[in-house]
């Protein structure tokens, strides 16, 4: 995903700060997924790239499908696991916030 992301960015195009930050939420997420949990100072600092990533893509305003899926991952990372909205205790709004993003990544899975 980041080299689509790249090759889209690089195009004059109106998401391009946009896309490209989500090459660095990529590039922290796979980072952060490599590190042992034995390397605690190594997993916060991914971590918090991850976090600053997720804070630049949320203040920008997506005009285009690619950032908008930009930002459905930016929202599919920020909640970790969609699969937590699943019980019986999650409010409306947390289930419609889930089902939406689910449906926005998978639209990026059949499009791909």
């Amino acid at each position: 995903m980041i080299e689509s992301l790249q090759n889209l960015a690089a195009a004059d195009q109106p998401d391009a700060a946009l896309l490209l930050l989500g090459c660095d939420l990529e590039a922290a997420m796979q980072a952060e997924e490599t590190l042992p949990a034995s390397a605690s100072s190594e997993l916060a600092s991914a971590s918090e790239r991850v976090w600053r990533a997720i804070r630049a893509i949320s203040a920008l305003e997506a005009q285009t499908d690619s950032g908008l899926l930009v930002k459905a991952k930016a929202v599919a990372r920020a909640y970790a696991e969609l699969a937590a909205f699943e019980d019986d205790d999650a409010g409306a709004d947390q289930r419609a916030l889930a089902s939406l993003v689910r449906d926005v990544l998978a639209g990026r899975k059949m499009a791909a």
